[in-house]
């Protein structure tokens, strides 16, 4: 499946580079127009890896995912221009973003963005083992007193 989608990118650009419309590249691949309209703008602005499917998945900071929705939400960029000059595999990702920050307020970081939440869990992981010995140690103690 993703050799295909490959493939129907880098046709759809062989075909755009003959002057065949959008529209008909869209219908001729029964892919959507949205689809190769945006493959045409990352082939123009130099990025053709992102049009290759096989890459390995991109993973981004909150930060990065924060300045790219507000330039699409506050400064009014098309989502293809600020996945383009973001470097965002696809716009569906950047409206995505969009949605969570609409609803939330706020976006989510990836799980390899979260450094904070790991020394968290280690700390807490260590605070009950600290408190499993002081449970352990009560225990021990209130049989001594029956005795």
């Amino acid at each position: 499946m993703r050799k295909r989608k490959t493939e129907e990118r880098i046709k759809a650009i062989e075909m755009h580079k003959q002057g065949i419309p959008r529209r008909r590249i869209a219908e001729e691949l029964g892919v959507s127009h949205d689809s190769v309209k945006t493959w045409i703008s990352l082939y123009k602005s130099g990025q053709k890896d992102l049009l290759d499917d096989t890459r390995k998945k991109r993973t981004y900071s909150k930060a990065v995912k924060l300045e790219a929705v507000s330039a699409h939400l506050e400064e009014g960029r098309t989502m293809v221009d600020v996945t383009s000059s973001f470097n965002i595999s696809s716009p569906s990702l950047l409206r995505r973003w969009c949605k969570e920050f609409i609803e939330q307020g706020d976006i989510s970081s990836s799980k390899q963005d979260c450094p904070d939440k790991k020394l968290e869990v280690t700390n807490s992981i260590e605070k009950i083992k600290e408190l499993e010995m002081q449970v352990d140690v009560l225990k021990k103690a209130l049989e001594l007193q029956r005795w």
